[in-house]
């Protein structure tokens, strides 16, 4: 099997596992659009601002990586700033950057991983007040 298509296959996992917990309320997920389709290189979700960092030490508190890639929105990083653009100026760069959280997602990752992260997510997200 392609590399690609197991990351399909996983990503599909995610949002079978995410609709059985009733997760779409507080996360949003990847979406294809019709006629094309995502090779998930990354499975980012997006979360309330307020929740992702909790989120994320909840994860981690459990065992289950994560990562944020771009916290700061390029518009405002270093090697933009001759570009002089201001906080503000994107705001919705601004927002994406304070809400996506990108969860574990590779060729091979069992059944198993896939249940200890979104167990790790209900926890927090359902019990923990985010909705």
């Amino acid at each position: 099997m392609f590399e690609f298509q197991e990351r399909r296959d996983v990503a599909d996992r995610y949002r079978r596992l995410f609709e059985r917990e009733g997760l779409g309320e507080v996360a949003d997920l990847p979406v294809e659009k019709p006629g094309h389709f995502h090779v998930y290189n990354q499975f980012v979700i997006r979360v309330p601002a307020d929740a992702r960092d909790p989120l994320r030490d909840h994860l981690t508190a459990h065992r289950v990586g994560s990562e944020i890639y771009y916290p700061i929105p390029l518009h405002l990083q270093k090697a933009y700033a001759h570009l002089a653009h201001r906080e503000g100026d994107f705001p919705v760069a601004e927002r994406v950057g304070r809400e996506c959280l990108t969860l574990p997602l590779f060729p091979g990752m069992t059944v198993r991983q896939h249940d200890a992260v979104v167990e790790a997510l209900t926890d927090i997200l359902t019990e923990g007040g985010a909705r």
